[in-house]
């Protein structure tokens, strides 16, 4: 059941951005205006439907304790990640490439999840 949640949240972003390819197709609006779009869909769009998703949950003390659960065991697993790539690139790790490599292989982008 959680993956059809996944699966329409990514189609409601995708139906999202179909207003925007119109306009771009025709010449209402052209690529500079990609980045506000992007930028609606960010920090407008995408935290509206995480409030949403959260609407139907009725309260309770243990889905609370399993939140927090989950925001540790992440915690840990994030932590993990970001040392086992500091242990891997440690020689190099002085210059700043690498150290932008080591955090961007640890936080992946899956904002949609």
């Amino acid at each position: 059941m959680e993956i059809l949640t996944t699966i329409i949240n990514v189609l409601i972003m995708f139906f999202y951005m179909i207003p925007a390819y119109i306009l771009v197709k025709t010449g209402k609006a052209n690529t500079d205006h990609a980045s506000t779009i992007s930028s609606i869909l960010l920090y407008i769009t995408f935290p509206a439907m995480i409030i949403n998703s959260f609407q139907p949950i009725e309260f309770s003390y243990n889905n609370l304790k399993q939140l927090m659960l989950f925001f540790v065991v992440t915690l840990i697993l994030l932590a993990i990640s970001i040392i086992i790539c500091y242990l891997i690139l440690k020689r190099k790790f002085s210059e700043p490439k690498y150290r932008m490599l080591s955090i961007a292989s640890s936080l992946g982008n899956v904002g949609f999840f």
